[in-house]
């Protein structure tokens, strides 16, 4: 079971699949053609977030990816021990702000590369910047894994198979998403609906309808009781290539200022 505090709005693209698993769903959209170049796999984590929703125990200096959960450790940790396994922790960045690359959650930060925001522009230029950065550090056409930095997911095994099943799509030219069967009316969490109640949650592939924002809690019964809706979760797997095509498409003024800050801070040959 995948838990997350806090998930904002997802969307953009022609969406068409979802590959079911179990508590999981896989989605993707955009046909794009194969590279023939060797894959390279990293992992981003979105660790800039103010954790609001989790005060008081969640402030500022020590926003919750980075609150200690026992002997588990932060969430933030959490989520690096969890891709590890498939990535490679030399394969991870994280991308947060100079007041928590600074702060409290500076020693979490240890042996991962960094990428350090000025200011948060929250999650779509995050993922622009490190897609940009990683093509660029790959050298090739990388598979990136999108991952926030405040999930609480159970059965580590579960998610690890997948993710997998996430990479082998985005190989084909796929931007996946994994989302979440509904336990109740959250109001909190976007959705995305489907075409047909799904006959099970085991490897199915159904069509996409549509991204829907945060609902009332009236709204939000509704969508579970059709068993259409899923959560979404905020988690993508996809080639460098292919979302930064997406960018270009949907949101040009995004692009075009990702390229100039590749310009003026990547376009060195010495990038590591």
């Amino acid at each position: 079971r995948v838990c997350s505090p806090s998930l904002e709005k997802r969307g953009g693209g022609r969406f068409e699949r979802i590959i079911s698993f179990r508590f999981f769903f896989i989605l993707y959209f955009h046909n794009a053609k194969i590279s023939p170049m060797r894959d390279e796999i990293y992992g981003v984590i979105l660790a800039g977030g103010s954790g609001t929703r989790l005060w008081p125990l969640s402030r500022n200096l020590l926003p919750k990816q980075f609150l200690k959960m026992g002997k588990k450790g932060s969430f933030f940790e959490q989520t690096v021990k969890r891709i590890s396994p498939i990535v490679g922790k030399k394969n991870i960045l994280a991308v947060t702000n100079k007041l928590h690359a600074f702060g409290a959650g500076y020693n979490q930060f240890k042996d991962l590369r960094i990428i350090i925001e000025p200011e948060a522009k929250n999650t779509a230029p995050a993922i622009g910047l490190s897609a940009i950065y990683l093509k660029k550090l790959a050298k090739t056409d990388p598979i990136i894994i999108v991952l926030p930095s405040d999930h609480m997911i159970e059965r580590s095994s579960d998610f690890q198979k997948v993710i997998k099943k996430a990479i082998n799509e985005a190989k084909k030219g796929k931007i996946v998403t994994l989302g979440i069967v509904p336990e109740s009316p959250e109001t909190g969490y976007g959705y995305i609906e489907v075409n047909k109640k799904p006959a099970s949650f085991n490897n199915l592939i159904l069509p996409v309808k549509r991204f829907m924002e945060k609902p009332d809690l009236k709204t939000a019964t509704k969508f579970v009781k059709t068993e259409r809706f899923f959560w979404n979760s905020g988690m993508f797997v996809f080639k460098a290539s292919v979302i930064l095509e997406e960018f270009k498409k949907y949101a040009p003024a995004v692009h075009d200022k990702l390229w100039e800050i590749y310009n003026e801070a990547f376009s060195s040959n010495k990038i590591d």
